[in-house]
């Protein structure tokens, strides 16, 4: 691959749903490049593959951990290019309850290499603080990846809302009387409390201005 071509990319929740769901993006065809795909169960992880394979992209890792007894699914990476896994498992699995959650992987563009992380971020309503644990996360990943080329991409459960004006209204934040958004004072989930202050600020620390320069992030819908 040429320094300055572009790489086409595709972010997508699959949601558990069946590999078939892929049908939608035979009309792309060999202009994608990466794909990447959050909520990935193991039992059809392999035949997620076989369908990125008929469409060029041969090369793929999968996050989803057999033998998890929540979460039993995963996330997919798959390139044009030769994909390689970067582990995190050891070094987050006192950090975050589920690890698989979070797939990080290099790929091999011939003349220069480029880091591909991608995320599903557990829904807050479900998971509690949970959410929060793997939003700083995969800040840290990011952050460990330096200056390298790297493409962000998954289902990050935020945010709330984007307002006319462009303005991000995260989970974090409540409405008040006059119609302005702050940050709401505590909530407590299965006996841990914390502000609305560190909910919102853990989820713009990917989004707004916690990616370091080089990144590109693609939040799937």
């Amino acid at each position: 691959m040429r320094p300055n071509e572009e790489i086409r990319v595709a972010t997508w929740n699959t949601n558990r749903r069946s590999p078939s769901i892929l049908d939608a993006l035979d009309d792309l065809g060999e202009r994608l490049d990466i794909v990447t795909l959050q909520e990935v169960t193991h039992e059809q992880a392999r035949s997620f593959h076989d369908r990125l394979a008929k469409i060029g992209l041969t090369y793929a890792v999968y996050t989803g951990a057999p033998n998890a007894l929540e979460k039993r699914y995963g996330n997919v990476i798959a390139s044009r290019w030769p994909v390689e896994a970067v582990s995190i498992a050891e070094r987050f699995q006192q950090k975050i309850p589920w690890p698989q959650l979070i797939g990080h992987a290099t790929i091999d563009l011939g003349q220069r290499q480029i880091h591909v992380i991608t995320a599903h971020i557990p829904n807050g309503s479900g998971n509690g603080w949970a959410k929060i644990d793997t939003f700083r996360a995969l800040a840290e990943i990011v952050r460990e990846v330096g200056g390298h080329p790297c493409i962000l991409t998954g289902d990050f459960n935020e945010p709330q809302y984007v307002l006319q004006d462009e303005r991000i209204v995260t989970f974090g934040q409540d409405r008040d009387s006059n119609g302005r958004y702050s940050c709401w004072c505590q909530w407590s989930f299965k006996g841990r409390t914390d502000t609305g202050e560190e909910w919102d600020s853990a989820r713009r620390v990917i989004i707004d201005c916690g990616t370091p320069s080089g990144t590109h992030a693609v939040n799937a819908r």
